[in-house]
């Protein structure tokens, strides 16, 4: 075994001297992403360390290999002789500086090849546009920085077991063959405008995953902490689905200006942030799904079936600009985080779905949350009419939810028109005997009152207020004890 010099390169097999401050040489070094600025030096020893491996391993004259690559040697390029060399090339633990388009040199190594295998590699800010069209195949790979790719610049690359910092594959003209991924790792994948083939990213684990302007047709699985789905058509199914070896413990979710086909399944999930606007969907599942902000919905249209069964909102929703044309469900939902911080139009959204489910206690307490809502939402100067009818059935029956208020109060004017009773006829208001309006008002109420005898002479029309005020609360009664015992 060949003794390697104290100034050689530690990797194994590479003859290169060590590059300025490193064990290793300009290849195998790590490179600072902005301050490497040794390209013309690493692409020559790039050369040379394939004219010795395959001087090797094919017993071709590394002299043959240099002057293949256009480099000075000892004899003329005799293409004839290192010919085995355009089918493909292995590179083996090489850390690649950051590569732009003004690099020719590299891209002229690059074409004289077929199949291109990267076996331990590692690149910065790789770009695949500037890169010559053929076959890349990267094993256990390493990408740091932002990797490019477009359906122009690949033929069907292949990744197995590689690692991404910002990934993102742009379509730019149809192609049969999408890049292959194989138990590959992401923090940032970004799909553009995918229309015709598109890589299989349902075994992708992602830190964020973002498509935009792009077609699915086929069922979507995404794996994320952070989804953006922007300006899309998916023909099939969205799922979101919950995985429990995930280091993180919650997603955040953008979905905007997005036609879903099928269904948008986004439960059991305990989901940081839900973002839906123009949001079109033929079904949304959401079951025993934890959302700990409240979520941000415009102009969100579901056609066929809204599920929220066993979801927790830990901070209310609000669906005033949410479309269900379908049935929506609720059951089993935490429903004391729903009765806070909601708006009028989820109250009465809500109380449809309880209504259709024959849950008719539930039903009710939502219709007077709505109430609630609304009468807190109403002004006495620009509704007075509106807010006073609220105020009235509020205060008599708290919307119909509690039978013992109109009883209370049937007790208190009971008392108070047997005190006014009693009084007069005593002589304490003999004042109302001789008031104008009153008397005036009383003599009306006697002829316009059908029931004019039930009524105490002198005081016709207090006893017709109170007789109305009585038929209210009587009503109410009825009406509170009706919702308590309906089932």
């Amino acid at each position: 075994m060949e003794e390697k010099r104290e100034n050689q390169c530690v990797v194994e097999g590479c003859g290169l001297d060590r590059y300025e401050g490193h064990d290793k040489c300009i290849l195998h070094c790590k490179k600072e992403l902005n301050s490497f600025k040794s390209h013309k030096e690493f692409f020559k020893s790039l050369t040379q360390h394939i004219a010795k491996h395959y001087s090797n391993s094919e017993n071709i004259h590394s002299d043959c290999i240099l002057a293949f690559f256009g480099l000075p040697s000892r004899l003329e390029n005799n293409t004839l002789v290192i010919k085995k060399l355009y089918d493909k090339i292995d590179f083996y633990f090489i850390c690649f500086p950051p590569i732009d388009q003004t690099h020719h040199y590299f891209f002229d190594i690059l074409n004289k090849f077929g199949i291109i295998h990267f076996y331990h590699c590692e690149f910065y800010n790789l770009h695949h546009t500037h890169f010559p069209l053929k076959q890349y195949v990267f094993d256990q790979c390493k990408f740091q920085g932002t990797t490019i790719e477009t359906s122009h610049s690949q033929q069907g690359n292949t990744y197995s077991f590689c690692s991404f910092q910002n990934y993102t594959y742009h379509e730019t003209k149809n192609k049969e063959f999408p890049p292959t991924f194989f138990a590959c790792e992401f923090i940032s994948a970004s799909l553009l405008n995918l229309k015709v083939a598109y890589p299989n990213i349902s075994e992708w684990t992602c830190e964020k995953i973002t498509i935009i302007e792009s077609t699915f047709t086929k069922i979507l699985y995404l794996h994320a902490k952070e989804i953006e789905l922007k300006s899309s058509i998916f023909s099939s199914d969205v799922i979101i689905p919950f995985l429990k070896d995930r280091s993180h413990n919650s997603v955040t979710i953008l979905i905007y200006d997005v036609d879903i086909h099928g269904t948008l399944d986004i439960s059991n999930l305990t989901i940081e942030s839900l973002t839906l606007s123009k949001v079109l969907s033929n079904t949304v599942t959401a079951y025993n799904t934890t959302l700990i902000t409240k979520p941000i919905i415009s102009d969100f249209k579901v056609s066929n079936l809204v599920n929220f069964n066993g979801a927790i909102f830990k901070v209310g929703l609000d669906l005033d600009y949410a479309y269900f044309f379908g049935s929506t469900f609720f059951n089993h939902t935490n429903l004391a985080s729903l009765k806070q911080n909601c708006s009028a139009a989820t109250y009465r959204i809500i109380k449809d779905s309880f209504d259709k489910a024959a849950n008719t206690l539930e039903a009710n307490t939502f219709f007077a949350l709505e109430m609630d809502k609304l009468y807190r939402e109403l002004t006495w100067a620009e509704q007075p009419k509106d807010k006073f009818l609220l105020f009235v059935n509020k205060v008599t029956s708290n919307y119909g939810q509690n039978w013992l208020l109109p009883v209370f109060w049937i007790f208190i004017f009971s008392s108070a028109f047997l005190y006014i009773k009693s009084a007069h006829s005593n002589g304490y208001l003999s004042g109302l005997d001789t008031n104008s309006f009153l008397t005036f008002l009383n003599a009306l109420t006697g002829i316009i009152t059908p029931l004019s005898s039930f009524l105490k002479k002198g005081m016709e029309f207090i006893s017709l207020v109170f007789g109305i005020i009585f038929t209210i609360l009587i009503y109410q009664t009825i009406v509170a004890l009706k919702r308590k015992t309906r089932r």
